[in-house]
């Protein structure tokens, strides 16, 4: 799993044994709250913990019931039938296929942005717009409260959805206003409430501002962005032009919609100068809906005419990714050392006792989090500890340890040797 999963599930598990609280999330690192993303991911997950226990392959649990929950959306936003071919063009994108196995915060903001945009499309088409309105701006909130402003795209799905349907300036107008009213006063309620507006400004104090600043560590930047876009983009693309020139289709009003919904939630990315291959996932679903649509006759037409076993096809595709999901979890790869010595050194250390170290965690990155994740051991930056990770001897008082580690070195006080 890659760090960043790690930590997630770190944090969720450590508030689910009642560490921090949920504005407040406990962090693996020495600092005294996690603040570099909203709490909401971590309150979700923690209930998972909380229910099945502090297994390896709980995390995986939860990111295979949002993964249902998206396919189930993405094949109702489609429609009665054919809504496989949606599925089979997002699973195409690389994307998918790392957030669902690495534990992002990805995982619950596409599902939030669906859900809105699949509210949404029910008020637009709906006789009382009200409710599905008010869920469309509730998961928005939500999806913020995951990721942050990145979440605030669906916002113009309802406008688009409607353009898409005829509706006239009047009705565009009206719902757009309503969506945005609700999501403004469901926001400035929460921020009345002292440890949300706590939490959220040190939230964009950190995160937010630090990277505008460039305060944050850049690994990628714009152009690494667009390069993941065409990465993820050209084989649905491709696959639909070579169809639609085959079939004599052109695109449609409706291909069009969900192209600018999709668009309208990659094109701010680019502002921001840090990017990483995950961040492009929640537009992934709106583009394979609009690549599906240009395809819409001639799917459905193929799906009316197959056996009624293909309705199954969505089913059948989410297995498929969560049997290889499942399968390739907790495997070693190339983490294989670092597993192994977090192992050994639970042997030694109680869950909720520390470890010190003499050096950088970033030296021994990836076994300070398995060792967070397996074993709710702590590393801290000092030597008032029995054992201490370093590569050398951090002094006089201390000796190698029995325990050879494969990853770093280890020192006990010759106390404890003895």
């Amino acid at each position: 799993m890659t760090p960043d999963g790690l930590i997630y599930a770190s944090i969720s598990l450590y508030s689910a044994l009642g560490e921090g609280s949920f504005w407040f999330p406990y962090s693996v690192f020495d600092e005294p709250a996690f603040h570099h993303h909203p709490p909401l991911v971590f309150g979700l997950q923690s209930l998972f913990f909380r229910l099945l226990g502090t297994g390896f392959w709980v995390e995986n649990v939860y990111q295979i019931v949002l993964l249902l929950q998206t396919i189930w959306l993405l094949t109702n936003i489609w429609g009665r039938r054919g809504g496989w071919y949606v599925i089979f063009l997002w699973l195409t994108m690389p994307t998918v296929a790392l957030i669902y196995t690495d534990n992002f915060l990805e995982v619950t903001l596409t599902l939030f942005a669906v859900m809105s945009v699949w509210a949404q499309q029910r008020a637009v088409t709906a006789r009382a717009s009200g409710g599905w309105l008010l869920l469309a701006a509730l998961a928005i909130v939500l999806g913020f409260l995951s990721k942050g402003p990145v979440a605030l795209f669906p916002l113009v799905a309802v406008s688009v959805l409607n353009w898409r349907d005829h509706a006239s300036i009047s009705v565009i107008l009206k719902q757009q206003c309503q969506l945005v009213a609700l999501v403004l006063g469901m926001a400035g309620l929460l921020m009345l409430w002292e440890p949300a507006r706590l939490s959220m400004s040190r939230y964009f104090e950190y995160q937010l501002l630090g990277t505008f600043k460039g305060l944050m560590p850049q690994v990628h930047g714009r152009d690494f962005l667009l390069l993941t876009a065409v990465r993820n983009l050209a084989p649905a693309l491709l696959l639909t032009l070579g169809l639609a020139f085959w079939l004599k289709e052109k695109p449609t009003r409706e291909s069009v919609a969900w192209l600018v919904i999709a668009l309208s939630a990659l094109l701010p990315m680019f502002l921001s100068p840090r990017q990483f291959v995950w961040y492009i996932a929640p537009c992934l679903p709106f583009f394979a809906l609009a690549f599906a649509s240009v395809l819409r006759k001639p799917v459905e037409v193929a799906a009316a005419r197959l056996p009624a076993q293909v309705a199954l096809l969505p089913g059948l595709l989410a297995v498929v990714f969560v049997y290889l999901a499942v399968t390739a979890f907790g495997t070693a790869d190339n983490d294989y050392e670092e597993i192994r010595d977090a192992d050994a050194l639970s042997e030694l250390i109680q869950p909720g006792e520390s470890i010190g170290t003499c050096q950088s965690t970033d030296d021994f990155y990836r076994l300070f989090l398995y060792l967070a994740r397996r074993h709710q051991i702590a590393v801290l930056p000092h030597l008032q500890a029995d054992y201490i990770i370093c590569n050398q001897s951090p002094g006089a008082a201390f000796v190698p340890a029995r325990i050879v580690l494969e990853s770093t070195g280890l020192y006990v006080t010759e106390q404890i040797r003895q």
